[in-house]
């Protein structure tokens, strides 16, 4: 784009066009990324918003095509009450909340975790309402003195910042805000803002100072590495989110369900510890759920020691509580079909979760195997 920008080469244009077009559609939250566009035509001091509008059209239109198909798969895919729906003033002081913490952990990136406390900002509570009032504070400073070349560059690399996180601060709901409303990667494309005027700080340090300058160098080394460890497989992924987050359910549950795939069902059956019991970083609807996934999960556990009627006993009870579950009415059902050979009630639990409602791929998944073993009953 800047070389077409000085140049007005045409090729350049469709290349930078292109690139965008594979950045949108592989990866939604860079459809603000256009605004970077229009924050270089004003450091440039050649913005004229007619041309300008013109010019970026295709890349807006791009990112409203984009950002659509999102929020309708995400509408497909999960239910209502499953996604997070805050009032609006909760949603903004949120997102302004997100904004200053992903600042912090760009500044001092420690310590991290893949599973964050679920924390929402309470508009009734004084101290929800301070990243809102500090943030636009130092724009308003920061636009007073956009004379001065400094300050005119921070204004704009900390709107290129903030901009950047608008898609994944809160303003929309996400998938894995139902698990936390808060996740490292999301600050991946908008970090460069805050890492520039950082570098550019630290360049006129280290000119005079070079040996404290590798020294932070050093230490974010160390905690880069350290960091490291905690991807070399699930098990270290969910044991290091559980421990740095005693609450959260998601992080208990996941590290239960690694046991389980590998066999290791006393470490599976283990209780979800003091997520189970105490506070939770998750909404109650969300507790819910996992609770009910975890319960499907023992059941397989049981099902795969050789315990089939403790299987059906435990999907019994959790469709009790949770009539509505297809997954687990398909298993109940192919536990009475294959195993227990009580064909009546295997019948009985294809029916339903026929009936039932599908709403996501896993249970549709089942919908046509639930068919055949149907017939196959009748014959």
């Amino acid at each position: 784009y800047v070389r077409f920008f000085d140049g007005q080469k045409r090729a350049a244009y469709v290349v930078s066009l292109g690139a965008f077009l594979l950045a949108a559609f592989t990866k939604s939250s860079v459809v603000f990324f256009p605004f970077t566009f229009l924050l270089h035509d004003l450091w440039r001091g050649r913005l004229n918003l007619k041309v300008s509008a013109q010019r970026l059209a295709p890349y807006f239109g791009i990112s409203a095509v984009a950002g659509v198909m999102t929020l309708r798969m995400n509408a497909q895919t999960f239910a209502k009450e499953d996604l997070w729906h805050p009032p609006l003033l909760e949603r903004v002081l949120t997102s302004f909340k997100n904004i200053f913490m992903y600042a912090s952990k760009v500044m001092l990136p420690y310590p991290l975790n893949f599973a964050y406390r679920w924390e929402n900002a309470d508009p009734s509570r004084i101290m929800a309402w301070f990243p809102i009032v500090f943030i636009v504070g130092v724009f308003v400073a920061l636009w007073r003195l956009r004379r001065a070349r400094a300050e005119w560059a921070a204004f704009l690399c900390l709107a290129y910042f903030v901009l950047n996180l608008v898609p994944a601060a809160g303003c929309f709901s996400t998938p894995h805000m139902r698990y936390s409303l808060l996740a490292d990667h999301y600050v991946y494309l908008s970090l460069a803002g805050v890492l520039v005027l950082v570098v550019a700080a630290l360049e006129r340090v280290s000119a005079q100072r070079a040996g404290w300058a590798w020294g932070v160098a050093f230490v974010f080394a160390v905690l880069s590495h350290n960091q490291s460890q905690t991807y070399l497989s699930q098990e270290t992924l969910w044991s290091h989110a559980a421990a740095r987050n005693p609450d959260s359910v998601w992080a208990h549950f996941n590290l239960r369900a690694t046991f389980a795939r590998e066999s290791r069902y006393a470490e599976a059956r283990a209780p979800l510890g003091r997520a189970a019991f105490g506070p939770s970083d998750a909404p109650e609807y969300l507790i819910e759920q996992i609770r009910q996934s975890s319960m499907n999960s023992a059941a397989r556990a049981q099902l795969e020691t050789g315990n089939p009627e403790l299987a059906a006993a435990t999907l019994e009870k959790l469709l009790l509580r949770s009539p509505n579950f297809i997954n687990a009415t398909y298993n109940l059902a192919m536990i009475y079909h294959q195993k227990l050979g009580r064909l009546d009630r295997a019948e009985e639990y294809y029916e339903k979760s026929l009936k039932g409602e599908h709403s996501n791929a896993e249970s549709s998944e089942s919908i046509l195997p639930a068919q055949v073993n149907l017939c196959n009953i009748a014959v």
